[in-house]
């Protein structure tokens, strides 16, 4: 929900078979930034990473680049890549999401295995998570307990770590007991 308010997002939508990357800034100033985008199979192999430099102006929403899908795919299978759009400015990420080529449901998902570790710093509970291969709309649970996860249903890309802040009561030897994790199959 915490992405719901950020200042600067990138949104992707098909047209046909035409990708439209969008940008929409809530800034008063114009932004100049580089949009990154990068296609990955469900292993996390990198099959193409293409980067343009980019202005977003103040206050609105902007087209920011359209790709055909057929360059995308690369002659690659559409039920089994993903794509990871980002907009950057500098070394700092702006924003960044994920996108299909088809529906949730028509993707060839392969079954994830997961790294799961928690732990705490600074009084703060965390679980680290990583997947071998591509988990989609992955949600955390911990059964018969009432706990907030920072970041859920999220998709776990391979080769990627996510720290997930826990807020709970318990130890961090009992969330790593007890911990669930559901997924799109």
């Amino acid at each position: 929900m915490r992405d719901c308010f950020k200042e600067v997002i990138v949104a992707s939508k098909w047209e046909g078979d035409t990708l439209a990357i969008y940008a929409v800034s809530d800034r008063l100033e114009e932004i100049q930034g580089e949009l990154i985008i990068e296609v990955l199979d469900f292993q996390g192999n990198s099959v193409s990473l293409v980067e343009k430099e980019v202005n977003v102006a103040a206050n609105t929403s902007t087209v920011l680049w359209k790709l055909n899908r057929e360059s995308l795919l690369g002659g690659g299978s559409e039920k089994e890549m993903m794509l990871v759009v980002c907009l950057r400015q500098g070394d700092r990420v702006l924003d960044e999401k994920n996108a299909y080529f088809v529906y949730h449901k028509n993707l060839n998902l392969p079954e994830p295995h997961f790294s799961i570790q928690a732990g705490e710093e600074n009084g703060e509970k965390f679980i680290q998570v990583s997947s071998d291969k591509l988990a989609c709309n992955v949600m955390f649970y911990i059964p018969g307990e009432s706990i907030f996860f920072s970041d859920n249903y999220i998709d776990i890309i391979p080769g990627r770590s996510y720290k997930i802040k826990v807020d709970t009561d318990l130890s961090p030897t009992q969330i790593q007991e007890r911990i669930g994790v559901r997924y799109v199959r």
